[in-house]
């Protein structure tokens, strides 16, 4: 009779757990369960630039960081799932891995603020020579999370340090060909590529991106000798 009076304890208690909320455990990869592909959102409040290696500028968003997590941004973040279609990832993903632009860029640009050759003199666009390296979530999102063939395949101007994991594309093409619809959902940093011989030493250029209703510009210089200790 004890017997089976500790058998039914035993069962009561195993149901009343299975009746809790799931304690949500993170993989031993890593990763977490979201149900959006984009980990954090970057409402822009300005831009930098600066010398990353030679013939290359590194141009970073700065502002608001939006993320899931976090109560007090939680419901802004959402809208902008929403307003991306990025509301059923409903995948496993490594936390903070991807960051895109939580605005549409209409249009970047880059001025030389010193002649550079008898095309280019000072106060010139350099967008028909420059080309940027951006990694793109665009297409994955909108296709609803359907990788397209050769999607990871990035060229080798990448040069690394960027996301290339699952959703990302490269979007890689001279600055007068990018459209608005290449910069929707780009990744919240991206590089500009100068062409050899084009960018001498020191050169300084002014970058600045557009929106619909705003814009950022920053000062850089491309190849700038290294500071001295």
């Amino acid at each position: 009779m004890k017997r089976i009076i500790l058998i039914a304890l035993a069962c009561m208690c195993s149901c009343s757990k299975n009746d809790e909320p799931a304690v949500v455990v993170t993989p031993p990869d890593g990763t977490v369960f979201s149900k959006s592909f984009i980990q954090i959102f970057v409402v822009p409040e300005e831009i930098r630039a600066y010398p990353l290696m030679k013939n290359y500028l590194q141009v970073e968003f700065e502002g608001d960081r939006l993320n899931g997590v976090k109560e007090d941004v939680r419901e802004e973040f959402d809208a902008l799932c929403a307003e991306y279609g990025d509301m059923s990832y409903n995948d496993k993903i490594v936390p903070y891995s991807t960051v895109a632009v939580g605005v549409d860029c209409q249009a970047i640009d880059v001025v030389c603020d010193r002649a550079v050759d008898a095309d280019h003199p000072a106060g010139s666009s350099l967008a028909d020579v420059v080309k940027i390296c951006a990694v793109s979530f665009r297409e994955y999102i909108e296709s609803g999370y359907v990788t397209s063939p050769g999607a990871g395949d990035f060229p080798a101007e990448f040069e690394g340090g960027q996301y290339n994991g699952k959703g990302a594309a490269a979007l890689f093409k001279p600055l007068n060909e990018v459209t608005a619809e290449d910069l929707r959902l780009i990744e919240a940093n991206f590089r500009l590529l100068f062409p050899e011989g084009l960018a001498v030493e020191n050169l300084p250029v002014t970058v600045t991106v557009r929106t619909e209703n705003d814009s950022w510009s920053t000062k850089a210089f491309v190849n700038a000798p290294p500071k001295a200790e």
